[in-house]
């Protein structure tokens, strides 16, 4: 399901995300159905983080940081099924 993959991914995203970034991180992982699409998942962050003014950095800090994730794995993934 891809969005248990999702929510994985963000799980193992706390622990392995820079300090500054975790303890937001680690708040998103409480809430579930966390949207994996750039837009929403920018505006769910935001209001659910109740980040504000300069704060929205941070949303894209994370956002950066779990997509990056993202690819990795799923390029390690193709390698080993080649």
């Amino acid at each position: 399901n891809p969005q248990e993959q999702w929510m994985d991914l963000i799980e193992r995203g706390a622990s392995e995300a820079p300090v500054n970034l975790r303890i937001s991180i680690q708040r998103l992982t409480d809430l579930g159905n966390v949207p994996r699409k750039e837009k929403q998942f920018r505006n769910f962050a935001a209001n659910s983080l109740n980040l504000r003014g300069k704060q929205v950095e941070i949303v894209s800090q994370i956002w950066n940081f779990l997509s990056g994730l993202r690819e990795k794995e799923n390029a390690e993934k193709k390698r080993l099924n080649e």
